[in-house]
């Protein structure tokens, strides 16, 4: 069964990206003896393991995200461009209203 990403909600403050998954599997080559035996064992409810693969229920995950303004301060050149070229492609183009106000 293939993963299924549920919507994402905004960050509480705005400096993390979390995500929720339904139904996930991974190979088993994914996961260190170590933390599959604590995974198994302190989440047995969500998650099982069979035929190489790691099955999880239900998962959020959160990648925790630098603010824009500090990471331009501390990037090279080639990085900046980069980050508000990326950053810009974020941001929706709507052409019936202008940045500036006017109509």
């Amino acid at each position: 069964m293939m993963a299924r990403r549920r919507p994402r909600h905004p960050p509480r403050n705005g400096l993390a990206d979390a995500q929720q998954f339904e139904h996930l599997e991974l190979p088993r080559e994914r996961f260190s003896d170590e933390v599959l035996e604590d995974l198994l064992g302190s989440a047995a409810r969500t998650v099982s393991a069979a035929d190489g693969t790691i099955m999880i229920e239900h998962l959020y995950t959160e990648r925790r995200v630098r603010p824009l303004d500090l990471y331009l301060r501390d990037a090279d050149p080639e990085a900046t461009r980069r980050a508000v070229l990326d950053f810009g492609q974020a941001i929706p183009y709507d052409e019936t209203r202008r940045l500036d106000g006017a109509p």
